[in-house]
């Protein structure tokens, strides 16, 4: 994990995950509500191919992606609980 600062004074955290993607976590701008950037930094457009598995497509010109999660604080205490049993137990349920 790679802690930086944006040019606008966020931090941001940046880290590979299993499949070696490039992620981040990152404080967000919103004036009125503290939230945070999480989620892999290039998405990459796919499509399963007969035999051949999941392959890359090219992007329509103009187009863009997105695959970050805009979390807010409620949210995060809602999903804590979750993460933290899931890191304690490699589980998301009690059983």
């Amino acid at each position: 994990m790679k802690k930086t600062t944006t040019n606008r004074g966020f931090v941001r955290i940046d880290f590979t995950d299993h499949n070696d993607e490039k992620c981040s976590l990152q404080e967000s701008s919103l004036a009125e509500t503290s939230a945070i950037w999480l989620g892999i930094n290039e998405v990459i457009p796919v499509v399963c191919v007969h035999n051949e598995g999941w392959q890359p497509v090219p992007m329509p010109e103009g187009a863009m992606t997105a695959g970050r999660m805009h979390i807010t604080q409620e949210q995060m205490r809602e999903l804590l609980p979750l993460f933290t049993r899931f890191a304690e137990t490699g589980r998301l349920d009690e059983d």
